[in-house]
């Protein structure tokens, strides 16, 4: 076997024209509706994006998008929440708040427990800050067997 090496979707920035064409075309199909593309503002959106989730996540954010779509281009606010307040946000804000972690630190549990608390346990929010997508925050916590809601105190 010869090991194969894929770079994550934040370093193949040139990919996502045409992934995100391949979802649309894909969601057409499945949903029966006609949407032409993206806008040029949610195109720069999510060309933006750092796509901690990779390709999964890019599918699902159109997916998303075809779901608030109303006309037969998405627009910004047709993208997920989580995506369009980053896009927003000065780049001295992203990741802000909690503790700050360097690249290399590991996630624990304790430190997801302490950040999900300065999130007022916003799943969301406590991705934006680690740089990964709600859906791994998620996984962490059922692996961690941390509850969904804050606990009672």
């Amino acid at each position: 076997m010869f090991p194969i090496r894929l770079p994550p979707l934040r370093e193949r920035k040139e990919d996502i024209p045409l992934l995100i064409r391949h979802f649309i075309d894909h969601q057409n199909q499945v949903s029966g509706k006609a949407i032409k593309g993206v806008s040029h503002s949610a195109m720069r959106i999510l060309m933006d994006h750092s796509w901690p989730g990779n390709v999964r996540e890019l599918e699902n954010a159109v997916e998303h998008a075809f779901v608030l779509c109303s006309g037969d281009t998405v627009d910004p606010f047709d993208l997920p929440v989580e995506i369009r307040q980053l896009a927003y946000k000065p780049a001295s804000q992203r990741g802000g708040g909690g503790r700050s972690r360097s690249p290399g630190e590991r996630l624990t549990r304790e430190s997801l427990i302490d950040l999900l608390d300065a999130c007022d346990w916003n799943k969301a929010e406590a991705g934006r800050r680690l740089g990964r997508s709600r859906t791994a925050i998620w996984k962490y916590m059922k692996k961690w067997g941390i509850p969904l809601q804050r606990p009672s105190s």
